[in-house]
């Protein structure tokens, strides 16, 4: 078996995500979701994701979450197999 966490932050209350235009004008603006990246260097492979979402909106978060897990491994079964195999990270 392979292990997959997904760090999530919810909150009980609004989000809003704040940018600058091009003439540099702020524009906040309410939204359900986002997600925040990390390098830890520059190496490709030290991302650290984050994903925060509203109370109200969990559930549909978790059912986009859980689709696209599905994808996922059904695309990389071959490969999740293998790691399984011989690299676990839960030996007993």
């Amino acid at each position: 078996m392979c292990n997959i966490y997904f760090p999530i932050i919810v909150i009980d209350g609004k989000l809003f995500e704040c940018e600058l235009s091009e003439t540099g004008e702020t524009l906040v603006s309410e939204i359900k979701e986002n997600d925040f990246t990390w390098i830890k260097s520059y190496d490709a492979h030290s991302l650290i994701q984050v994903s925060i979402t509203t109370k109200e909106n969990f559930e549909k978060f978790v059912k986009k979450l859980k689709s696209n897990c599905e994808i996922f491994i059904e695309k990389y079964k071959d490969e999740m197999d293998w790691i399984s195999e011989n690299q676990p990270t839960n030996k007993n």
